[in-house]
């Protein structure tokens, strides 16, 4: 899996890309946010909702989830354990679109309820879902 991921990461690098079409940008910079709101109200289901059916999802620690239900299970488990945080934001370094998905690079930052600070960056592959909603296809947690 770690391999498939790698390897989907290093062909963006060398791929011709185009620039992420303004609307796909702005659902995509919505969602983000709405990760952070979910993240302070302790709304897992929010947060997975911005994962496709099939979506793979790797903690910073190599673990990897398939699927949505995985996925969704993850972060309410995460979140029981951990509650709501004091704040959450995630900021995109760089996006691009290539070939019907969007490769986005980014930090992200929480701030638990106990004052803790957590942030890394994080690789994200977005894919048009066929209700036209871009959802995430695949997300890397970078140490």
């Amino acid at each position: 899996m770690r391999a498939l991921l790698f390897c989907s990461a290093l062909a963006c690098l060398t791929a011709a890309h185009a620039e992420v079409p303004p609307q796909a940008a702005a659902e995509i910079t919505q969602v983000n946010q709405d990760w952070g709101t979910a993240m302070v109200k302790g709304d897992a289901a929010t947060v997975a909702a911005a994962y496709a059916p099939d979506a793979v999802f790797c903690t910073r620690d190599g673990k990897c989830f398939s699927g949505y239900p995985a996925i969704l299970d993850l972060t309410r488990a995460a979140l029981a354990k951990n509650g709501p945080m004091k704040s959450a934001e995630a900021h995109t370094t760089q996006r691009v679109e290539d070939h019907g998905y969007i490769y986005e690079w980014g930090q992200a930052t929480e701030t638990t309820a106990k004052g803790e600070i957590r942030a890394g960056g994080y690789f994200t592959i977005w894919k048009r879902q066929p209700d036209g909603h871009w959802k995430i296809f695949r997300n890397i947690v970078l140490p």
